[in-house]
């Protein structure tokens, strides 16, 4: 729909781009990332490329009509508000930690517990975490390149451990390699928690407004080498506003941001003139201004900043 308007489709062509999205659109199997970690990240990068295709081919005159979507009046009130009400503010959910959805209640109460009674990981015996049956699934082995730890679950808890943080620097390179996190990794354990399944839903949300299909859910027990055991409260997916949590404001995002960018090299200014631009993006006469900003000269600054921009 953004790139129909865009490209100033009318109202046919609108009408066959969205069925040619519809109809060609990635349907990813999930699990299979899952269970065989890879760059394939859920089929987004497709869906976007899907999405630009299908217009472009509409204003050619490629035919596609009959998506559901468009067609059937019994869904037309999800999309009527187009333009009015901005989906984004409200049901999208920025990441804390740069690894799989699922594992972010588990990292988040080991953070929390880590923090409240100021343990140090040297003290750590072990890490329980007790969270909803589909987090299991996540990878329970040691991660061999950074696609594997993403979606990993017993590595990003340890390696958040030691950090407190989780971006590309904890989950790449020569951090994948570190003796502390691996040995602390093998000594998390995930337990299912049979009261935080998808079919139980989030026991604390019944009846309010939330998209969560599962609890997202974990509470974390940590015992000391000493044999002393801390027990955290219910920990949820950080940010994650369908799950009642505080969505992340400006200060947070830009933090985000500045810590990414200043972790792949990119230098203080050109960071900070982007968050300024950005938080004033209303006040541009020409977008284009934040895409220069973030493809300076150097081939090889253009790349890390943009990615930087992307995480």
């Amino acid at each position: 729909v953004f790139c129909a308007r865009v490209l100033k489709l009318n109202l046919k062509q609108s009408i066959h781009a969205v069925g040619i999205a519809e109809y060609y659109g990635p349907r990813s199997q999930i699990m299979r990332v899952v269970n065989i970690p890879t760059m394939l990240k859920d089929g987004s990068g497709q869906g976007s490329f899907v999405g630009l295709q299908s217009v472009l081919l509409a204003r050619e005159g490629f035919t596609g009509e009959g998506c559901p979507v468009i067609s059937k009046k019994s869904i037309c009130h999800l999309y009527n508000d187009l333009g009015k009400v901005w989906r984004l503010t409200k049901f999208h959910v920025y990441k804390k930690y740069a690894v799989c959805y699922w594992a972010q209640p588990s990292i988040a109460g080991t953070i929390r517990v880590m923090q409240e009674h100021k343990l140090a990981p040297e003290d750590i015996e072990t890490i329980v975490c007790h969270t909803f049956r589909e987090a299991t699934g996540l990878s329970q082995t040691i991660p061999n390149n950074t696609e594997e730890a993403q979606y990993c679950i017993l590595y990003p808890i340890a390696a958040a451990a030691y950090s407190g943080k989780l971006g590309p620097k904890q989950l790449d390179g020569e951090a994948l390699k570190d003796p502390k996190i691996l040995e602390l990794a093998k000594r998390v354990k995930i337990v299912v928690d049979e009261k935080l399944t998808s079919e139980a839903g989030d026991p604390d949300l019944k009846g309010k407004d939330t998209a969560a299909m599962t609890a997202n859910i974990a509470w974390v027990e940590v015992t000391t080498k000493t044999g002393k055991k801390y027990v955290g409260p219910k920990s949820r997916v950080p940010w994650d506003r369908l799950a009642g949590e505080a969505p992340p404001g400006d200060k947070e995002i830009s933090e985000k941001f500045l810590w990414l960018g200043e972790e792949a090299g990119i230098k203080e200014n050109l960071l900070k003139a982007v968050v300024s631009m950005c938080l004033k993006m209303e006040d541009l006469s020409n977008a284009q201004v934040v895409e220069t900003a973030l493809m300076p000269p150097s081939r090889g600054e253009g790349q890390c900043a943009t990615s930087c921009a992307i995480s």
